[in-house]
């Protein structure tokens, strides 16, 4: 595809051009890049990439932003296909803004059913197209105004060839029978609904090594004050104070003085030093109530359960992956690939499979792994 120069997006007179190519396009290509607690608070949108036939248009949603009433709507209309690249954070970060995109078509899944693997944008147009496209912008500041040539550039490309890369991809997967799984799986994502972050998703579970369960209790208490104060300064918590230095005045204590605290500046003073000092010694209290256990290690304490419990504890988990999952991949890999084997029997959705979870997938993947299942005289619970 030809390449023009993309049309910026930001003032009152853009839109109606904007929304006039989106009303007469029958499909358009996406692509956002957004910043998720990097450099600010929170899960935040930073640009959108729209390419209508060879048109490039970079949104730009930190001015006037029309996006919610000049784009959802047709991201929402399933009359319309929406040709996107590995979509699901994309599709999550939409649907907390609350736009619920429809007539999807993701080459990054696609291209799996393809046998080829899990990879980059930038790799999958060298290995389809032999196009190149840079990705020293990926990481930049999208916050930034105005935005930089490079990241201009790098922003259209992440959209300009996903048409071509498009008929690519069906032409290889009509040849090799596989354009129903495609369409399956791309009504399937149509239809995905993404939970939000819990309330808590700031509490790493890994955090627990070296804490005992009331160091873990007061960590986390800590953790969720940090929290408040980066959303009041719009900025990630690791950039109010770091998970290691939290860590480190819950095993050794916290300092004498407000002078030595490990804090963002705006929060280095007597009052706010008060305030995490009174959180430390209302959860260390908190913990003795509960009756939990100094010098017991926190990888210890048991998880209040979420839904119904396991059907299987582990070791009888192993043995099921060993005796039913495994000779079934195997036979899947001889069939379709590798790459195939493992997108239609990744770990999670063997897990599912085992506990009888099996409803939220797409209908072709259940025949041929109930298929090969019968093939094999295994018994799967569904």
């Amino acid at each position: 595809m030809s390449r023009s120069e993309p049309i910026y997006i930001a003032r009152t007179d853009d839109w109606p051009r904007l929304a006039r190519e989106l009303e007469r396009a029958d499909r358009m290509a996406i692509d956002l890049e957004f910043d998720r607690n990097r450099l600010r608070y929170g899960f935040q949108l930073c640009l959108m990439q729209i390419q209508v036939e060879d048109r490039t248009f970079l949104i730009d949603p930190l001015g006037e932003d029309k996006i919610h009433e000049q784009v959802f709507p047709f991201l929402e209309d399933p009359q319309k296909e929406t040709v996107v690249f590995s979509f699901s954070e994309d599709q999550a970060l939409l649907q907390y803004l609350g736009c619920k995109p429809r007539g999807l078509f993701d080459l990054g899944m696609a291209i799996r059913l393809l046998d080829h693997g899990q990879t980059s944008l930038a790799s999958v147009l060298e290995g389809f197209l032999g196009v190149t496209i840079s990705k020293e912008s990926q990481k930049s500041d999208w916050f930034q105004r105005p935005l930089s040539d490079e990241q201009m550039n790098y922003a259209a490309q992440d959209v300009h060839h996903l048409f071509d890369l498009y008929d690519e991809v069906v032409s290889r997967a009509e040849s090799r029978g596989v354009m129903n799984w495609i369409h399956e799986e791309n009504r399937h994502l149509d239809a995905r609904i993404i939970p939000p972050d819990p309330e808590d998703y700031y509490i790493r579970s890994k955090d627990r090594v070296g804490l005992d369960e009331v160091q873990w209790h007061i960590y986390k208490a800590l953790l969720g004050v940090r929290e408040e104060w980066a959303r009041s300064k719009n900025r990630p918590g690791y950039r109010i104070t770091s998970y290691d230095a939290v860590k480190q005045q819950v095993t050794d204590g916290l300092p004498r003085q407000w002078q030595d605290w490990k804090i963002h500046p705006s929060f280095k003073n007597p009052q706010h030093f008060k305030r995490w000092k009174e959180t430390f010694e209302k959860a260390k209290a908190e913990a003795e109530e509960l009756g939990l256990q100094k010098g017991r290690s926190a990888r210890l304490t048991k998880l209040k359960p979420k839904g119904d419990p396991p059907k299987y504890n582990r070791f009888e988990r192993d043995i099921l992956m060993k005796e039913r999952i495994d000779p079934l991949r195997k036979v899947l890999k001889e069939r379709y690939g590798d790459e195939v084997a493992t997108f239609l029997l990744s770990k999670r959705v063997a897990m599912d499979l085992l506990s009888g979870q099996a409803a939220d997938m797409p209908e072709y993947r259940l025949d041929l792994i109930r298929e090969t299942a019968e093939s094999l005289d295994i018994e799967l619970p569904f």
